[in-house]
């Protein structure tokens, strides 16, 4: 036969192929692609033929089935080649812990392309006021208010406290924070941007990986073959979106901070799962220290991803059925930032020190 029967499981798809019984131990066990902003998952790659002109599949499903074809010869490349690996273009941000991101997948895998997210500042008084009059529009007066006061608060006195505590733990004895190596690049106010479109299409990666950018929509997502892979600082599907260790430790959940690698698509945070950690907690943490330790394990959990692709073993985890929630940046007020305070400081009290091995361990992330 030269057609696939297509089954959803949630948010994935599987295309078994149909008339040939799966090979027992099978190393090529699936592939996945990018059709239409959803995940596909090809099972029994050895039975999957294109389809013939005029066929019922070609007719139903020709750009998933000409996707799928092209995953799988992509996967049959590396059978008998362990040591190849895949072309990768990665999306990112300037931000500290998203160099070190970067500078763990360019010392292990072919990094094809790098494009940096820079989006312009409000410089002028102009500039700045148009913005706080979109927020007033958008979210009425006390959110907005709420929201720059604590912008005020942060900048003043909790953002540079961070930063440093970050830039230590990646970039210590005031090593620079740059590039391990030089790649092609380059700089784009938003990540949806023709540039960035352009720029990808030249490359041609086979997997899009992603480390701190706004948004990506399908357009871009679905530009490499083997589809993107997004790094998310919260355990999803619970905590989603902006902020999510502060949401964790603000409602109780501690048991819920932890990192997310998972596959992009039109849901923010909603893709399928790859790996996923929570990680500890200690009495003498602060947000700065327990994302910096998220960041550490999130950059081991992407290379054991990327190097699974690469190995032809990737496998996701199962999901709840709950959605979770998505938490968004204007949530986060001066009002909520004080209640946590007050919750953290609550918590941290029956948290446990952190020891020499557990800062070792982390170290070595």
């Amino acid at each position: 036969m030269s057609y696939f029967r297509w089954k959803s499981i949630g948010s994935v798809t599987i295309a078994h192929g149909i008339g040939v019984p799966p090979a027992t131990g099978c190393r090529d066990r699936f592939a996945i692609c990018a059709c239409g902003g959803h995940r596909s998952i090809i099972t029994n790659l050895r039975a999957i033929r294109a389809p013939q002109p005029g066929s019922r599949t070609s007719a139903k499903h020709p750009r998933t089935c000409e996707r799928a074809v092209k995953c799988a010869n992509i996967r049959s490349n590396f059978r008998g080649d362990k040591e190849r690996s895949i072309r990768v273009v990665i999306l990112t941000s300037s931000t500290t812990a998203n160099v070190y991101l970067v500078n763990q997948l360019l010392q292990r895998h072919d990094i094809v392309g790098i494009v940096i997210e820079s989006p312009p500042p409000a410089l002028t008084k102009e500039d700045k006021w148009l913005r706080r009059r979109r927020m007033l529009r958008k979210y009425g007066l006390l959110k907005t208010l709420n929201k720059l006061a604590f912008n005020w608060l942060r900048s003043r006195f909790v953002g540079a406290a961070e930063a440093n505590i970050i830039r230590e733990q990646f970039f210590p004895n005031a090593r620079p924070v740059e590039y391990r190596r030089q790649v092609p690049s380059i700089n784009v106010s938003n990540i949806n941007d023709a540039d960035a479109d352009r720029f990808i299409r030249t490359q041609s990666p086979d997997l899009i990986a992603v480390c701190g950018t706004s948004l990506i929509k399908p357009e871009v997502f679905t530009l490499a073959p083997l589809g993107a892979v997004n790094i998310h600082t919260g355990i999803t599907p619970d905590y989603r979106s902006a902020d999510p260790i502060f949401w964790a430790i603000y409602n109780n959940q501690p048991n819920k901070v932890g990192v997310t690698i998972h596959f992009v698509d039109k849901g923010i945070d909603t893709g399928a799962v790859i790996h996923q950690e929570r990680v500890p907690l200690y009495c003498t943490d602060c947000i700065a220290s327990i994302y910096s330790r998220c960041i550490q394990a999130g950059a081991r959990l992407y290379l054991q991803a990327l190097d699974e692709m690469a190995a032809n073993s990737l496998q996701t985890l199962d999901r709840p059925t709950a959605r979770g929630k998505a938490f968004y940046s204007i949530n986060l007020g001066i009002l909520q930032y004080l209640i946590f305070l007050l919750r953290f400081r609550r918590l941290k009290r029956a948290l446990p020190m952190e020891t020499l091995t557990d800062a070792a361990a982390g170290s070595r992330s």
